[in-house]
């Protein structure tokens, strides 16, 4: 994210406005350092990642969700009210995706 463009994204979109990436692989590559980041909007913008991956291109990523979802779940005690809602959107996502099978998860 560059300056302050990043303070006009919507990390909140509802799950029928995703939009599918027309680079997912670059990405997928990026995801996990974002999921890890102390700045709360690059954090929200690597949750709302995550979502549209899981909708659009989860292949890229079948092998690192059990690694990934631990970090969604550390995002829901986050102090800033954005990344928990952004979190539990992003669960939500993968609940979808999952088709309601995330007992592995918990």
């Amino acid at each position: 994210m560059q300056g302050d463009e990043s303070h006009s994204l919507d990390f909140h979109v509802l799950s029928s406005d995703l939009q599918p990436f027309s680079n997912p692989s670059d990405v997928a590559t990026l995801l996990e350092r974002q999921l890890l980041s102390t700045n709360w909007q690059e954090l929200c913008e690597g949750l709302l990642q995550f979502r549209r991956i899981l909708k659009f291109h989860a292949f890229l990523i079948e092998e690192k969700v059990n690694q990934l979802v631990p970090h969604v779940v550390t995002c829901l005690t986050n102090l800033r009210s954005a990344v928990v809602k952004a979190a539990l959107l992003c669960i939500e996502e993968l609940v979808l995706s999952l088709k309601g099978d995330i007992n592995r998860f918990v």
